[in-house]
């Protein structure tokens, strides 16, 4: 992490009411969470197998929609815009196909969201000798500090889940195939060498500890 990034953290999180509790919010949203797919799966019944592809279907279109929402919402506010989509999905999947689907539909989205806060608050906590080698968070963890220097901000890293859509899309910062982006690791091997320069020397990342940078490759 740069300077410049750790003085922003810093300050950003001087403003954080000292009631907030990041790994409280992270259990308020699993709880919800899983109150919703409790209820929704009670109103599953016997959903054939193409009904069940609604899962990795919506799996898949959560992850893109995560990216577009970070890149064309968070980024380029939008007011609204997540609830009417949400709302539109799950009204036309019940009107043009069946309810196991649409519940089906409910489940998975309520999974990936409960996922996305879970990889967003591990983003956010001291890196340490567990958080470090946990998969998917390990990648996405490095992933995420790269997106905020400031140089590429805009235009890479965009998932804040697994970076599916950014290697589907060409956003991402590393050069590798999908395998090697969802286990990419702390791995900086390989990280795209014509990447736009950071602004100014505040900007600057320092290297990586040399054991950070062997992990596996493609």
């Amino acid at each position: 992490m740069s300077s410049r990034q750790a003085a922003f953290r810093a300050a950003y999180r001087a403003q954080i009411a000292p009631a907030y509790d990041g790994l409280a919010h992270v259990a308020l949203i699993f709880a919800i969470g899983g109150a919703t797919l409790w209820y929704a799966a009670q109103h599953i019944h016997s959903p054939t197998w193409l009904e069940w592809l609604v899962v990795p279907v919506t799996a898949v279109l959560a992850n893109v929609f995560e990216w577009f929402l970070h890149a064309q919402i968070m980024h380029r506010p939008r007011k609204g815009f997540f609830l009417a989509m949400a709302t539109a999905g799950a009204y036309a999947v019940t009107l043009v196909w069946s309810a196991n689907a649409a519940w089906l539909l409910v489940c998975t989205g309520a999974g990936m969201y409960m996922n996305y806060e879970f990889f967003h608050w591990c983003c956010h906590v001291r890196d340490d000798r567990i958080v470090k080698h946990i998969p998917f968070v390990n990648t996405i963890r490095r992933h995420h500090i790269a997106h905020h220097d400031t140089a590429i901000m805009m235009h890479k890293n965009m998932n804040l889940t697994y970076p599916f859509a950014n290697w589907l899309f060409g956003t991402s910062d590393l050069d590798r195939g999908l395998l090697g982006h969802l286990f990419n690791g702390y791995n900086t091997r390989f990280v795209r060498r014509n990447l736009p320069k950071v602004r100014s020397s505040a900007d600057v990342t320092p290297p990586a500890p040399a054991a950070v940078t062997a992990a596996a490759g493609d």
